[in-house]
């Protein structure tokens, strides 16, 4: 049988609040068999030079989304998280790491005509009250 597949989307995995949850992240695969897949541009978003940050950022154009059978994203540009998604094939589960960014990729995701979480599961945690609040809730 072949191990599941969780696609992980972040941005510079060297910075601080990526090195505090991505070994959580790693750990949690692990345990329960998985294998994950990093796509991260090396580059942070505040970089001068548009044109190099906006080569990097190409890193996202090269994920097939039917290859896996989750994604997690980190904080990234949500715009750029969201196109991928949208223009790929979905992914079974959508994992965020925060409602907040959860609320605005569903959002998205509905105003295109994609049933959440009919056709792709969304969540993220943190259990803001928005999340209650937002149609589907969290």
């Amino acid at each position: 049988m072949m191990r599941k597949r969780i696609g992980l989307l972040t941005i510079f995995p060297e910075a601080e609040y990526q090195q505090r949850i991505l070994p959580g992240i790693f750990s949690q695969t692990e345990k329960y068999d998985y294998d994950v897949v990093v796509f991260a541009p090396l580059v942070q978003v505040c970089n001068i030079n548009k044109r190099y940050v906006h080569g990097e950022f190409n890193i996202f154009e090269l994920i097939n989304f039917s290859l896996f059978d989750g994604i997690i994203i980190t904080p990234v540009p949500m715009t750029e998280a969201q196109n991928y998604i949208l223009y790929d094939s979905l992914p079974d589960v959508v994992i965020c790491l925060s409602d907040h960014m959860a609320i605005g990729l569903t959002n998205h995701l509905l105003r295109n005509g994609i049933k959440v979480p009919e056709q792709v599961i969304v969540t993220g945690y943190e259990a803001v009250q928005e999340a209650s609040l937002n149609n589907p809730p969290f």
